[in-house]
């Protein structure tokens, strides 16, 4: 691969990180002065892809978020999910609305306040930046870090599929272990994505095995919704 070719694959992968960290910053204003469930889904989605990004490096580059960071990212994730659950249940049992807006007024207070104090994109920022700048200067590694990357996927997605026939095979389905292969293959899926930059056939099949799980997951909350009103 000739020098330009590589600087200009890795302004590429730059401009994908930049994008994301506009799409947080973006929608963590909106939550901030106008919550709503389209902001909450954008600005998941977004943390959710820069980890997915970071796990990776992590892997092939020796490269990752500090652990305080890591903390504060997930604890974001954590604490957005409990909101998730809770519009996710009231759309099964729309009944339940009185009962659980106390609850999820506390929660939502908390998240907020949260966005308020945080400046993660700019601590994102710096990490990657890090990266990318030990990156430019061993242009070398670039196309080692993109055959180590695919690798460790390809890899990890043998892993998770043997999880999942596993899991099948018992008795009782384990509906927490099903959505938790879900997550996984998300993941892998945003890894593939920021690895191939564009639509690639690895992620598409990641995307249908998202889908489907999905399904699985919302009959899982159905489950506990009727749970709640029984």
């Amino acid at each position: 691969m000739s020098d330009c070719k590589k600087k200009s694959t890795l302004y590429e992968h730059k401009r994908y990180i930049v994008n994301l960290l506009q799409t947080l910053k973006k929608n963590r204003k909106t939550l901030i002065s106008d919550f709503n469930n389209e902001a909450l889904h954008d600005f998941r989605v977004a943390l959710r892809k820069l980890l997915s990004i970071d796990v990776l490096s992590a892997k092939t580059l020796g490269f990752c978020f500090d652990n305080r960071l890591k903390s504060k990212l997930k604890s974001l994730i954590k604490e957005s999910s409990i909101l998730r659950d809770i519009e996710e249940l009231l759309f099964f049992e729309p009944k339940m609305a009185e009962s659980l807006a106390a609850t999820r007024e506390a929660y939502q207070k908390e998240f907020i306040s949260k966005l308020n104090i945080a400046d993660f994109e700019v601590e994102i920022l710096h990490s990657y930046h890090a990266t990318y700048q030990t990156l430019k200067l061993e242009q070398a590694r670039i196309q080692d870090f993109k055959e180590a990357a695919l690798e460790t996927i390809i890899e990890s997605i043998s892993k998770t599929a043997k999880r999942f026939v596993k899991i099948l095979k018992t008795q009782n389905v384990n509906f927490d272990e099903l959505h938790f292969v879900r997550k996984r293959f998300k993941s892998y899926r945003y890894q593939l994505d920021f690895l191939f930059l564009s639509a690639n056939e690895g992620s598409i099949v990641c995307k249908r095995a998202q889908d489907k799980l999905g399904k699985v997951n919302d009959f899982r909350v159905w489950l506990r919704s009727e749970e709640h009103t029984s």
